[in-house]
């Protein structure tokens, strides 16, 4: 997915090992992440979180602080950032649970 910064730079989303080491840094981790946002209680941050860590896995060459990488995304992105987070979390989690079902069965004792 790619998404157009206030300063005109375009940048395709990425989710990767690196952004998942990002949101392990939010208070509680990821899974406290995803329970703030579906609650509601703490929603806002959790959405700049999220965006901060999109922001700094796509742009190569800079390093930006939370408060710069939220200032850089447009408010219209911002619903697209947190679906594409959300949308590849449930994805992993999909193929977490094909791969690790057992292929063989136990038998039964008699």
């Amino acid at each position: 997915m790619i998404i157009k910064l206030k300063d005109g730079r375009q940048i395709k989303l990425e989710y990767s090992f690196l952004t998942l080491q990002f949101l392990d840094e939010y208070e509680g981790g990821l899974a406290q992440l995803e329970k703030d946002y579906k609650a509601g209680k703490n929603r806002l941050k959790a959405v700049c979180y999220v965006i901060y860590a999109l922001v700094n896995t796509s742009l190569e060459d800079s390093n930006l602080t939370y408060k710069q990488a939220v200032n850089l995304v447009n408010f219209k992105d911002i619903q697209k950032c947190v679906n594409f987070l959300f949308d590849n979390l449930k994805t992993e989690a999909e193929f977490k649970k094909k791969r690790y079902q057992p292929t063989h069965h136990k038998k039964k004792r008699k």
